[in-house]
């Protein structure tokens, strides 16, 4: 350079530098900005590319082949390193790493083509190739640049970086736990090399690979070359660790196995027989031996703990005064319960145990509560011990529900023949063989039969669908003592399905022993109270008794002598009947019989039958839950109120606070024993449907507070269907995807086959939604609220099963309830064959399945045997047909295994899994909607933590990705912004799912009342999904509050004279209709169309029309 050269330049900026941010000496920082880096070589873009052999690759990867090309002063730190590597290769990580926020683009470019931009260099036409405006080209090409800059910084980085780094993120990788979860193990310690790192090496390849997929699709510039070389190096790597692993576990494994020996045949319990002094004395003579054994330098084997055979010890080990040795040494120094589930991570069971009396009491230390508990409700998990579970109450409890919702479709049918018959004979036609001529549903004439008597048009003659099954009851009450008037045939019909009813119950009553053979009478029929009527005439109720039982002295009815009342005893008689909302005799806690104790009025029932509920329905959907309860328990414990394993219970906590220590442990036992026998208790009453009542169900806060319970569900759960969907991803997390897709297959190219699948879950008592809205009802819980006092009371819950049905919320649980019980009997088939021989391959999920069912060995053999006998196999799934199975107490325990693995895998409360307060009157309405998450954290989070397979990872990232989309797209139904990143949505997913329980849920709670300062979304950075009003975070506690206070903000509104949009926008919010999917897809629709007219300039758009 010249001297003129020298004076022609200007001076430097201020900005210049020539260090740049890693503290390196660099020339390439030019006026403080840095240059485009040197684009890599162009691409083909079509055509053919000549492919190398296997020989021509090498195989180390060119980050680690440059790794040492740098002075150790020049590399990168090692945080930085970790960061790009991060974003490289590790597919989680490269997904949080966009190039922008799909939210913020700018409009669409009209005929926009990135490859004829003159501001897209050849190069990078793979990364814009599906860009729709310029800007998006732009940000893809510094998204492009920002990944060539992170591979730059690892090619400089030293091996130790890149193999530390690349270790990090690999090990957060979510496939590693996909494939790592198989890993197999050697026993000696060649072998311990050998397969542990082929299982290690073959594992990290398969991560790898499987990370590699996606990458591919987020990183254009990645090739077919560096793919394998990571796969070729990281199961090179994966083998090495696992030879070192297999090896050490395999070495300690015989040197364990060798002490235990040594210590079990006695030939090692002397501390000092390596060094030992013997004294022998004879006469006056005294002589000490001294001597030594050397521990041998051969290979870990029983010798190296041989003592001289002539060596006798002396001392406190002598044989006489040996101590018992225990079995495992390791077992000895960590010792574990004997009782409860598998634990996970303490705080989170200790949480667990906390909010659900049924894990609690799992948990007991009293191994015989643990026991009852187990027996009484579902509890899902993986045993401590490894051994089956058993088989609840509260599961064969379900298996009665079969026969209720077939006397009902009877009862439809029958009705439908009713009318049919009425219908041809007013209109003098030929009468036909179908069914299906019958005029309209049975609540459609409900409501036309009603309407018309009551304004006189159209009036018919025929019975309201409620005045047949009046006339069911009624005709089945007088069972042989009719009056020879003339009954419809169909009536008479229906009154032989009730009969069938109860003469099944008094017999498995009978061999229960809660009920004698001679007490029952003829035409026996449930006594339900109809406690409204009772209460609003309680003196002519009363008297009407009285003048009765004062008239005849003999009941025609009994055939005996009548037991007849004073006025105080009727009068206490009646505070029964009205108190707590008991309208059915044997409901007290401690009633040995149950249901099935002697009526405590004797008066036939016709006398006093407009004080009783007359409905056959409703008398037996009311009396075969309480009846078949009764039953299973008197079956499981030898009666009704648990007395006896009460009383087990106290005797063995007794024992040990006899034996406890100091008086702290003493008072501790002595807490948890009245802690457990209140929780058994209170679930049994919980299954009974007596527990919480309302001590006056007739206050007006009582009902007021059950008839906010209905209001909530029809402005609440419009869109429930909708955020459901996340429930498919739990049925391939339990089943794998193989299987799930199978059954969904039998159901599109073989109805007919489907139909009796559906018909066997339906015998196991699961997936009848469609007929008692059971899972909805306990989502919502309402599933032990008492009866219906109140005639508005009456029409809310009419109206509430009807939402269910017009929401498609129990259609929904019903198809996704029997896809699941489908796969599950295809499943325990399988798991059947295996388990007995008849199939090979690995017994352990079996073994595992057949465990969480409480199915045993012998299960196992009586499933294959009669599955061979009657079974099939239909488009590779396996069909029971259990109508043709024997052995009907084997069949029981099968279908009681589809039924709770149904109702584990499609999370559905249980009688344990709720916290106390929420079954009382009060706390219903604060734990409302809140059944579902408290569920989800016992029955999806802690297994999967427990079992840690395929299956859960698989299930997991499913169950996430849908309830992420699901709430996308509810984001976008409600007008409101849209999860801004990948990050934001798998928050969201995570939410919406369910997967995390109840403690996302506190969460949220954390985040609303905290206005968004404390929570995981602030501390993630993540702009609040939600408003923080005072209706919101009420709404959070419970939703009772949230819809009050919408309620006062309106009336306030009105009074003042302020109403305006948001006024509209809080009324339009208890429309049935407003969260609707279906309705807010069709808004979605409308102001999709409103803004395109607005965007072609068509025609105006007045704002009301948004």
């Amino acid at each position: 350079m010249t001297n003129l050269d020298m004076q022609d330049m200007k001076p430097l900026p201020d900005s210049f530098t020539t260090v740049d941010s890693e503290g390196r000496e660099s020339f390439t920082t030019i006026l403080g900005q840095k240059p485009p880096l040197q684009p890599p070589a162009p691409l083909p873009i079509s055509g053919l590319v000549e492919m190398k052999s296997f020989a021509d690759y090498d195989i180390l990867p060119d980050f680690i082949q440059s790794a040492t090309e740098l002075p150790k002063e020049f590399r990168p730190k090692f945080n930085t390193v970790l960061d790009s590597m991060m974003r490289q290769h590790n597919w989680i990580f490269s997904l949080f790493d966009q190039p922008f926020n799909y939210n913020e683009l700018p409009p669409n470019a009209v005929n926009y083509d990135p490859l004829k931009d003159e501001n897209v260099p050849l190069e990078y036409f793979r990364d814009v190739m599906y860009s729709k405006s310029p800007y998006e080209s732009q940000l893809l090409i510094e998204h492009r640049n920002k990944r060539d800059e992170d591979r730059r910084i690892i090619a400089e980085s030293s091996l130790l970086s890149n193999i530390a780094a690349g270790g990090i993120a690999g090990v957060l990788d979510p496939f590693a736990l996909l494939f790592y979860g198989k890993i197999k193990y050697g026993a000696s310690i060649l072998s311990g090399n050998l397969k542990t790192a082929g299982s290690f090496g073959l594992a990290n390849a398969k991560a790898i690979g499987a990370g590699e997929l996606i990458l591919h699709a987020m990183q254009p510039e990645r090739t077919i070359d560096e793919s394998l070389k990571y796969i070729a190096v990281g199961g090179l790597l994966g083998g090495l660790v696992g030879s070192y692993i297999g090896g050490r576990n395999a070495a300690a494994k015989n040197v364990l196995d060798d002490l235990e020996n040594a210590i079990n045949s006695g030939q090692m319990d002397v501390p000092q027989q390596f060094n030992t002094t013997t004294t022998t004395t004879t006469g006056r003579n005294t002589k000490t031996t001294t001597t030594i054994y050397n521990m041998p330098d051969s290979i870990p084997g029983s010798k190296r703990f041989a003592r001289d055979p002539k060596q006798t010890p002396q001392g406190p080990f002598a044989p006489d005064k040996r101590r018992t040795t225990k079995a495992s040494a390791s077992t000895a120094s960590r010792p574990m319960p004997k009782s409860g589930n598998d634990p996970t991570w303490k705080p989170l069971d200790s949480a667990q145990a906390f909010m659900s009396p049924g894990y609690r009491v799992l948990a007991s230390p009293f191994k015989s509560a643990s026991m009852f508990a187990e027996q009484l409700v579902e509890l899902a998990g993986k045993r401590i011990d490894g051994r089956k579970s058993q088989i609840a109450v509260e599961t064969l409890q379900k298996q009665h529900m079969y026969q209720l919702i077939s006397a009902r479709s009877e009862m439809t049918k029958l009705y439908h023949n009713y009318r049919l018959q009425q219908s041809k004979a007013s209109n003098n036609v030929k009468q036909k063989e179908s069914l299906a001529d019958w005029v309209e549903p049975p609540i459609l004439s409900e409501v036309r039969q009603r309407f018309s008597r009551a304004t006189g048009v159209g009036e018919n003659p025929y019975m309201t669908p409620g005045e047949f099954r009046v006339a069911v009851t009624s005709y089945a009450r007088k069972g042989k003592k009719q009056d020879g008037a003339f009954v419809e045939p169909e009536v008479k019909q229906g009154a032989k399905i009730a009969r069938k009813i109860f003469d099944y119950y008094k017999d498995e009553a009978i061999a229960a022993k809660l009920l004698n053979s001679n007490e029952v009478v003829d035409g026996y029929i449930t006594r339900i109270y109809n406690q409204f009527e009772v209460k609003q005439n309680r003196s002519q109720f009363i008297k009407d008794i009285s003048n009765w039982q004062r008239d005849n002295p003999f009941n025609p009815v009994t055939g005996k002598p009548t037991t007849v009342l004073s006025t105080e005893q009727l009068q206490k008689a009646t505070d029964k009947i009205i108190e707590r909302g008991r309208n059915l005799d044997g409901l007290e806690a401690n009633s040995l019989k149950g249901v099935f104790k002697a009526r405590s009025i004797d008066v036939p029932d016709e006398i006093i039958a407009k004080y009783l509920v007359n409905d056959i329905d409703d008398i037996l959907t009311q009396y075969v839950k309480m009846v078949s309860n009764d039953i299973e328990m008197a079956k499981k414990f030898g009666n009704v109120d648990m007395s006896l394993q009460i009383t087990a219970i106290k005797k063995e906590a007794n024992t040990l606070i006899s034996k406890a220590k100091t008086q702290k442990e003493k008072n501790d036992l002595a807490k948890r024993l009245a802690n457990d026998i209140e929780a058994l208790s209170a679930m049994r009453d919980i299954m009974r449907g007596t527990y919480g009542l309302a001590q006056d169900p007739y206050a007006i806060t009582s009902r007021t507070a059950r008839v906010a319970l209905e209001f909530n569900n029809y402005v609440s759960l419009g869109g429930a269907t909708f955020a459901s969907l996340a429930d498919s991803g739990r049925v391939v997390m339990v089943n794998g995807l193989t299987d799930t897709f199978k059954v969904l297959r039998l159901q599109v190219k073989d109805y007919k086959t489907w139909k009796s699948t559906v018909a066997e879950n339906q015998l196991s008592g699961t997936g009848t939604d469609l007929h008692l809205q059971s899972t909805v009802l306990q989502l919502a819980g309402m599933q032990n609220l008492p009866p219906r006092f109140s005639r508005p009371e009456k029409i809310t819950g009419y109206l509430s099963n009807a939402y269910f049905m017009f929401n498609l919320l129990s259609p929904w649980n019903h198809w996704i309830k029997n896809v699941t019980g489908t796969v599950i009997q295809h499943k325990l088939v399988g798991d059947a064959l295996l388990l007995t021989g008849r199939k090979s391959g690995s017994k352990i999920k079996a073994q595992e399945r057949f465990n969480k069912g409480g199915l045993s060995q012998a299960d196992a053999t009586y499933i294959a045997t009669q599955w061979e006998k009657h079974g099939d196999v239909v488009q590779g799934v396996n069909i029971l047909n259990t109508h043709l199975w024997d052995n009907a107490p084997r069949l029981r325990n099968l279908r009681a295994a589809i039924a709770k693995d149904v109702d584990t895998t499609i999370v559905t409360p249980s009688a344990g899994d709720m916290p106390l307060w929420a079954h009382n009157q009060w706390g219903r309405l604060a734990a409302q909607y809140k059944s579902f998450s408290i569920a989800a954290a016992n029955k999806v989070l802690i297994p999967a933590l427990q079992y840690k397979d395929s299956h859960q990872l698989m299930g997991l990232l499913m169950m996430v990705y849908i309830g992420g989309t699901v709430s996308s797209l509810r984001s976008k139904m409600n007008n409101a912004p849209g999860p801004e990143n990948v990050e934001q949505f798998v928050v969201d997913g995570i939410d919406q799912s369910g997967v995390l329980g109840w403690f996302f849920q506190a969460n949220n709670m954390l985040e609303a009342v905290s206005d968004n300062e404390i929570g995981l979304r602030p501390t993630l950075g993540q702009s609040p999904p939600y408003g923080t009003s005072t209706s919101w975070k009420l709404g959070q506690a419970a939703p009772v509050l949230g819809q009050a206070t919408k309620i006062g903000q309106i009336a306030e509104d009105v009074v003042l004279g302020e109403t305006d949009y948001h006024t509209w926008r809080k009324a339009k919010s208890f429309s049935p209709l407003h969260k609707h999917f279906l309705w807010r897809l069709g808004e979605l629709g409308r102001q999709k169309t409103n803004l395109e007219k607005v965007n072609d300039n068509k025609e105006s758009i007045s704002v009301g029309s948004f």
